[in-house]
């Protein structure tokens, strides 16, 4: 392309990764790849930037320069030529879009294996049935564990004390007693007397004015004083009268009962 016309010519050299490109009063003309990407931002030791020839080895720039230059960002063509068509990347734009795709992909991946492995985890956590301890009164119990308070049975239900009163035994007596510092009533001993079994608290009277009573394996009897022990009688004497095996008179149709 030929410039020396005696007429001014807008040169623009654009670099961008790896290619560079000649324009010429805004028209692209040249464009290469380099063999190795520029030091863009002048970093390198003994880094020589030539104008207007390559280098010292050829002869020096015969002409005249004028508003030269160094525009740093992509496009920066467009200070000379504003009309030109952005809408394509650079290449430098496109590396640096590719390195942040791959980066992406690369970060996507690495998330994708962390949901899977959350995933199972969490999976084998609801299969799991979770445990959780009560703390009662200071004192942590197990999920599933069972203690007695006082007379309730407590367990520890998924971190919840559930109580129920303590399931006592049937009994096979008449008269069963609690014992101080139990919970269920129990039978005590059982007398046995001329031939017959007689439970706890059983009264029987074995002769006339004498009344027995079983306790807890001994008959306690007393002997009965008609004189005091009896109820009064509102019938003269002439007509109260006894009854075989009972210590008190009667009166004839009266309820000694229900005058008592």
């Amino acid at each position: 392309y030929r410039l020396a016309d005696n007429i001014w010519h807008k040169v623009a050299v654009s670099v961008s990764g790896a290619q560079v490109q000649l324009m010429v009063d805004c028209h692209p003309l040249y464009r290469r790849l380099l063999s190795r990407t520029p030091d863009t931002n002048f970093t390198l030791p003994q880094l020589t930037l030539w104008v207007g020839q390559r280098n010292n080895k050829h002869s020096l720039f015969k002409g005249a320069l004028q508003d030269v230059r160094l525009i740093t960002g992509p496009h920066g063509y467009l200070n000379q030529c504003p009309h030109l068509d952005t809408s394509c990347p650079t290449c430098g734009q496109f590396t640096v879009l590719q390195n942040t795709v791959e980066t992406l992909t690369r970060h996507l991946q690495e998330l994708s294996q962390r949901l899977i492995a959350v995933e199972s985890k969490i999976s084998r956590l609801e299969e799991c049935d979770c445990q959780k301890s009560c703390t009662v009164n200071g004192s942590i119990h197990a999920d599933g564990a069972s203690w007695q308070r006082d007379c309730d049975i407590c367990s520890c239900v998924h971190g919840e004390v559930q109580c129920r009163p303590v399931q006592c035994p049937p009994l096979n007596c008449k008269n069963p007693v609690l014992n101080p510092g139990e919970c269920c009533k129990s039978c005590l001993k059982q007398c046995y007397l001329r031939g017959t079994l007689y439970d706890h608290g059983d009264s029987v009277s074995l002769k006339q004015c004498v009344e027995c009573e079983c306790r807890d394996g001994s008959m306690h009897c007393n002997r009965i004083d008609p004189e005091t022990m009896c109820p009064p009688l509102t019938c003269p004497p002439n007509q109260q009268f006894s009854v075989p095996d009972e210590c008190c008179k009667f009166c004839p149709d009266i309820d000694e009962c229900q005058s008592q």
